[in-house]
């Protein structure tokens, strides 16, 4: 019997030259060209002793050899986020080993290694396998020796004498808000700003208040963020290729001009979007055109590179041979590249002609500091004139990650879906969202709201300005007042796992947009509403996608958050501002007495109280008023339209006590002019917060004796319309009552309880003038004629 083993897998190593020593002791046949070791049975028991000293010969030097089979590097870690037209992007995390060679970095073990990894750091990798150029390299482990350094400090150069200073931004956020009115919630809101400067300590101006609600917070003076990027100095390298794609994709001229010049240049556009914070123009800015060969080999990584394709060492290697070329070619005196923290590649155009199919994006950028210090974008030639490219990958720069919807599900499948910010789809022109914003330092929140602002059955309302007024624009809430379990888990999976939503530290931001032409144009479905952002991050740097949920307008008003206990409405919308309300659910009805009598809107549906259907039962409406007698046609009006001068005596009369008054159950309606819904009058026994006892009830005396006649006097309407509170309205002092009305009218037909010309002759006013002039009194007319006289 004839066993084969094939030996080729030894070969090369040690365990292999055991082999061929094994075969030779044993005597056997060896037969070199099909590599095969061939023995008879004869020599089967020797071999099962050789065979337990080979194995001994591969286990125990084996275990030896491991050790010096692991390969560890340090070098510097550049993470380098591709964005492709389509909305698609992709990471990859790039080694330039301190020995040389440029490596892309994977870990098919372990991918969570990359997690919240940023550019500029000196990190220190292991692998089982020898790094090669041109092949993604498999580590084991990773570790960051030094973090990051900060970036530079601002880039200050002093103006040329001679020359007029950088131009300031066209954008002045100072602009008066205007009346606001809503239908629905009987209310005139007038809206106003204050200053916008991020320095400003002065209190933010308000001129409304709820009228309905206790619990109102308004805006509150929010300082600025720990981190504000105050400017962008930028190198633009307008890169040549051996003159592939025709060469550099503009000239000099005509970048400058797209940059600094014209109506609507880029240093308006970044002035514009960060409210006059961050500095960027021709003085902290600078433009070149460098050529490069086709291919060579780097003198900083010291592998080989072309302009073949445009794989990340490629790029990377273009990136350091421009730098090189500058502080060895160029030398120049007066100016260094590293002060300026972003260095800009704009390639050729049409890249995916002489670059092959995988150069279908517009634009790449380093997450953080690529070298601590000073960062890396590419720009496709094609957009060389996409002003919302830049921003875009300049905000890679600063930790910025994309702007994501559920419009498919997750946030991971739709990462740049969410039009209401420059982190998203490329091409318009348009600024960043409210969570972009915050972690720029280029805004702050109106104010912040938590569960020690926010009680149950509370409803707070607050002033959004449109984002692009002022800096203080946005609201934030955070649902602090759940546990980590109070929302299933496959809710949360829903919402992309707790990497985006954690119940209890959830964070929300609510921004009302409104398109500005030529710098933050918007499309549908995220303009002319309040925008809802889920956004959940401890520090401005950290690496996260923001998550656009939903978009507030008149049609859509209101947005619940996935837990069911915050519940926010646009109730009242301009051109520059809306008005929200943020409420905290206290059950899912007003189904008690003390519910539906503490003018509060305890389960959030936008009633309160009496106009709840809720609370139906403790608002009886009153019986239909029984029709009374109607009163007598009044003769026609005298020519005569001056009254007499002792006219004023009837209010003196009516208000003298006792006066009789005497209200039917139930009371006659008003006037149509001044008719109001009839009161709660059925109410069980009053709570103390109800209504607050009517002043035209307490003004009059008691009644005396029944008496129907109220000839003469407005006092019937004053005591018959008893108020009903209306929606969203608390209770508040009444007005006085108003003057008599038919002395007011100006012409016929007087109204029916106008005193007729004849009763007024009889009044007492000549009576009067006789008791003045007969020195001693006179006996005093019978009480019946005098009441007749009244009447």
């Amino acid at each position: 019997m004839m066993y084969l083993h094939r030996s080729t897998s030894f070969r090369g190593s040690a365990v292999a030259r055991a082999g061929l020593a094994t075969a030779k002791s044993l005597d056997v046949n060896f037969d070199s060209s099909s590599g095969r070791i061939k023995f008879t049975p004869t020599r089967q028991q020797r071999l099962c002793l050789q065979i337990v000293l080979l194995l001994m010969v591969c286990c125990c030097p084996a275990a030896a050899i491991v050790p010096s089979m692991i390969y560890t590097e340090t070098g510097r870690l550049t993470v380098v986020d591709t964005s492709y037209h389509d909305g698609g992007h992709r990471s990859d995390y790039m080694f330039l080993a301190e020995v040389g060679g440029l490596y892309s970095l994977i870990c098919t073990t372990d991918s969570t290694i990359f997690n919240s990894l940023v550019s500029g750091g000196l990190v220190r990798v292991t692998s089982n396998q020898a790094p090669e150029v041109g092949v993604p390299w498999d580590i084991l482990t990773l570790e960051i020796v030094t973090p990051p350094p900060p970036p530079l400090a601002p880039f200050t150069p002093s103006t040329p004498p001679g020359e007029p200073p950088p131009p300031s931004s066209p954008f002045f956020p100072s602009i008066p808000l205007a009346t606001v009115a809503s239908s629905t919630t009987a209310m005139d809101i007038t809206l106003s700003t204050g200053s916008t400067s991020g320095s400003s300590t002065a209190p933010r101006s308000s001129s409304w208040s709820s009228q309905w609600n206790p619990g109102v917070f308004l805006n509150e003076v929010v300082a600025d963020p720990p981190r504000v990027v105050r400017d962008l100095p930028t190198l633009f390298i307008l890169l040549d290729l051996c003159g592939k794609g025709g060469g550099p994709a503009t000239t000099n001229e005509s970048l400058e001009n797209m940059l600094f010049n014209g109506l609507t240049p880029m240093s308006d556009y970044i002035a514009t979007c960060s409210y006059g914070k961050a500095t960027f123009d021709q003085y902290n800015s600078r433009v070149l055109t460098i050529q490069l060969p086709c291919s060579g080999t780097g003198h900083v990584t010291k592998m080989p590179w072309d302009s073949s394709s445009c794989t990340r060492d490629n790029l990377l290697n273009w990136m350091y041979e421009v730098e090189w070329y500058i502080d060895n070619v160029l030398k120049p005196r007066d100016w260094n590249h590293r002060r300026y923290r972003h260095h800009v590649i704009i390639t050729p155009r049409n890249m995916m002609d002489w670059a092959g199919p995988d150069c279908n994006w517009s634009g790449m950028g380093s997450i953080g500091m690529a070298q601590g210090t000073w960062s890396y974008v590419w720009i496709s030639g094609d957009n060389w004139n996409t002003k919302q490219v830049y921003l875009h990958e300049i905000g890679h720069n600063y930790n910025l990650m994309h702007a994501a919807t559920m419009e498919r599900g997750d946030p991971e499948s739709c990462s740049h879906c969410d039009w209401s910010s420059a982190m998203g789809y490329c091409c318009d022109t348009r600024c960043l969202s409210a969570p972009h914003n915050y972690q720029m330092g280029w805004a702050k929140p109106i104010a912040t709201v938590n569960a020690a602002k926010l009680s149950p059955g509370n409803t707070l309302a607050f002033e959004l300005p449109s984002q692009i007024l002022t800096d203080a624009n946005y609201l934030r809430v955070t649902t602090d007042w759940l546990s980590d379990t109070a929302v299933p888990e496959s809710v949360i999976s829903s919402f992309g796992g707790r990497g985006f939503y954690s119940p209890a530290t959830a964070t929300f931001m609510f921004s009302y947009r409104m398109s500005f032409r030529n710098f933050d144009e918007l499309a549908p479905g995220f303009v002319g509403g309040t925008n809802v952002h889920l956004f959940s991050v401890a520090d401005q740097a950290d690496l996260k996608d923001s998550v656009h949920l939903e978009l507030l307008t008149s049609g859509s008003p209101s947005w619940t958050d996935p837990s069911g206990t915050l519940i926010v409405r646009q109730v009242a919308s301009s051109s520059l501002a809306a008005i929200v309300t943020v409420c905290r659910p206290d059950g899912a009805t007003e189904a008690t007495y003390e519910k539906c009598t503490d003018f509060w809107d305890n389960d959030c549906d936008g009633l309160v109280d009496a106009d709840d259907p809720d609370c139906a039962q403790f608002y009886k409406p009153p019986p239909p008023p029984v029709p009374g007698p109607s009163p007598p046609s009044p003769p026609p009006r005298t020519p005569n339209p001056a009254p007499p001068p002792p006219n004023p005596s009837p209010p003196v009369v009516l208000a003298s006590p006792p006066r009789p008054i005497v209200l039917p159950p139930p009371p006659s309606p008003p006037p149509p002019a001044q008719s109001t819904p009839p009161p709660p009058s059925s109410l069980p026994p009053p709570p103390p917060r109800l209504l607050d006892p009517p002043a035209q009830e307490a003004s009059p005396p008691p009644p005396n004796p029944p008496s129907v006649s109220l000839a003469g006097s407005d006092i019937g309407n004053t005591v018959v319309s008893r108020r009903r509170r209306p929606p969203f309205t608390p209770p508040t002092p009444p007005p006085a009552p108003p003057p008599a009305q038919p002395p007011m009218l100006p012409g016929p037909p007087p109204p029916p309880l106008r005193t007729p010309p004849k009763p007024r002759t009889l009044r007492p006013p000549p009576s009067k003038v006789n008791k003045k002039k007969r020195p001693p009194p006179p006996t005093p007319p019978p009480p019946s004629a005098s009441k007749v006289k009244n009447g």
